[in-house]
């Protein structure tokens, strides 16, 4: 169908080589490697669209050579987190995440296909689903503390 993926970076820089490094700057608690890879992968995303020279600044990529957390907490020292490692490099993190987005896309083109209420259980306490009411999520929730004691 018609859908455009689109991101305001954080910081996107060109190295000498004419590839593109992405950075998010996280001054709290971001995601781990894994949750970026998976359950939150705006990062990888964002380095999937300079790929594409989806950033009018930067233009067609030859290539991401990194994608990383710059990590900014009080009291604490930089800490930069990359996303690739020995076994996945940023190019194929970024590519990987735009695979994933396009194939969840395709999924929803079939009308058979759900809508899943809560994608990410990890965070149901702390951030509640916009349809949670339509999948009555309540009432199928085990021990609510809004229920009291005799549920």
């Amino acid at each position: 169908g018609n859908f455009k993926l689109r991101a305001r970076a954080d910081r996107v820089d060109i190295t000498h080589e004419g590839q593109i490094s992405v950075f998010d700057y996280k001054s709290g608690n971001g995601p781990s490697r894994k949750e970026a890879k998976t359950l939150s992968p705006q990062l990888p995303l964002e380095g999937a669209i300079a790929l594409g020279g989806g950033f009018k600044e930067t233009g067609q990529a030859v290539g991401i050579s990194e994608l990383a957390f710059i990590r900014l907490r009080l009291n604490e020292v930089l800490k930069v987190d990359q996303l690739s490692d020995r076994n996945e490099t940023a190019e194929e993190v970024a590519q990987n995440a735009l695979h994933s987005l396009e194939a969840h896309i395709k999924a929803y083109e079939n009308s058979d296909q759900g809508y899943l209420s809560r994608y990410a259980p990890k965070w149901e306490v702390e951030f509640g689903g916009d349809y949670d009411h339509l999948a009555r999520v309540r009432e199928w929730s085990i021990g609510d503390p809004e229920d009291g004691e005799d549920g």
